[in-house]
């Protein structure tokens, strides 16, 4: 068992707040739009201790993106392993796709942010965290009717992967757009003329 001192436990706790901090003022403002001293300001800390703690701006903006996105993900993989249907599974990430759309009204995505090797280690360590579950929920679509079920595994890792590189925000520049369109073909796009989708339309409704 680890013993953690008082020091320790309160530093923990102002990096907490500083990141919790972060994460909403990039994501309302964007990055570009949001300065140390404003962190400080809303987390009720000096910019001493930001710097102390993270070193510089970059750095902060890192940290608090792996933050909110490994959580983004965590949600996500629940979701993926839990005991609903298939597409009950795929009504439920819509509608979260659909409560996060307001970040692309910021600079969150931009390719300035995402085109640097410390993020884009963070983008392939989740997606590739996320790979075995997508494949799991991909296998759950076939048995239970949905997706062709004459789908080779490799097949759809290779789908996946290409998804991800279209995905990447480090390499171009994304529009709200460009990422519903992406995430359109990702549910749809292996459907075909499937009657249990047509059964669906409200699915759709997203995309309009």
């Amino acid at each position: 068992m680890v013993i953690i001192n008082g020091y320790e436990k309160r530093t923990r706790q102002k990096r907490e707040v500083i990141l919790e901090t972060a994460v909403e003022m990039f994501f309302n403002n964007g990055v570009k739009n949001t300065s140390v001293f404003d962190i400080a300001k809303k987390a009720k800390v000096s910019k001493v201790t930001i710097f102390k703690y993270f070193e510089n701006k970059e750095n902060l903006v890192r940290e608090s993106m792996n933050k909110y996105f490994t959580n983004y993900l965590e949600n996500e993989l629940k979701i993926l392993t839990s005991n609903e249907t298939f597409m009950k599974k795929i009504e439920i990430l819509l509608s979260i796709t659909k409560d996060s759309t307001d970040m692309l009204k910021t600079d969150i995505f931009s390719s300035d942010i995402w085109n640097d090797s410390l993020m884009q280690q963070i983008y392939n360590e989740l997606t590739q965290k996320a790979m075995p579950y997508i494949i799991d929920f991909f296998e759950q679509g076939k048995r239970e009717g949905i997706l062709d079920k004459s789908l080779p595994t490799e097949a759809l890792l290779a789908f996946l992967s290409t998804w991800a590189s279209l995905a990447n925000p480090g390499s171009r520049e994304v529009s709200k757009e460009y990422i519903l369109g992406i995430n359109k073909l990702f549910f749809f796009g292996l459907f075909g003329g499937k009657e249990e989708v047509k059964d669906n339309k409200n699915l759709f409704e997203f995309f309009r």
